[in-house]
């Protein structure tokens, strides 16, 4: 969590607020771990009344990035930050004209390919069958932060 902290920069987190929040739909994608991710976070859009759809199969991710306008934002979670299904479907996207959001960890693939990217740099892997990744709490506490500013940023709009 202490990683995550320093990680945070508060102008990239403002950012990402707006480009949520401006979009005419939201496309979650996320793949393995992340993908469990990506439907909390559809339900949270839903609840704010943000029109999204969360994708964890990479073949649903395709044939929906080219459907996406430069109206639209193609939101990226990623432990890794480099999981070829999400940077093929990041690149299909981003020809398509959307803008790309990431939570990914800094200097990533997947970072570089986003047009913003909240760095999160806390993911350890591990070797043993039985060990969580420990990725998942600080990502979890992202998405509480950036959820909380977007449903603040959607009152003032109200």
């Amino acid at each position: 969590m202490r990683e995550a902290r320093h990680d945070l920069d508060l102008e990239t987190l403002r950012r990402v607020v707006e480009l949520l929040a401006r979009a005419r739909r939201i496309d979650v994608y996320g793949y393995g771990g992340s993908g469990f991710l990506a439907g909390e976070t559809q339900h949270r859009l839903a609840s704010l009344g943000v029109a999204s759809v969360a994708y964890s199969d990479p073949t649903l991710q395709m044939v929906s990035a080219p459907r996406l306008t430069a109206e639209d934002v193609f939101f990226v979670l990623s432990f890794s930050g480099r999981t070829s299904y999400l940077i093929s479907n990041m690149e299909i996207a981003k020809k398509a004209g959307a803008r790309i959001v990431s939570i990914s960890p800094g200097g990533s693939v997947v970072a570089s390919l986003a047009d913003e990217n909240i760095n999160l740099n806390a993911y350890r892997a591990s070797t043993h069958p039985l060990i969580v990744p420990t990725g998942r709490a600080p990502m979890y506490v992202m998405l509480d932060v950036l959820f909380a500013l977007l449903a603040r940023k959607c009152e003032e709009g109200a």
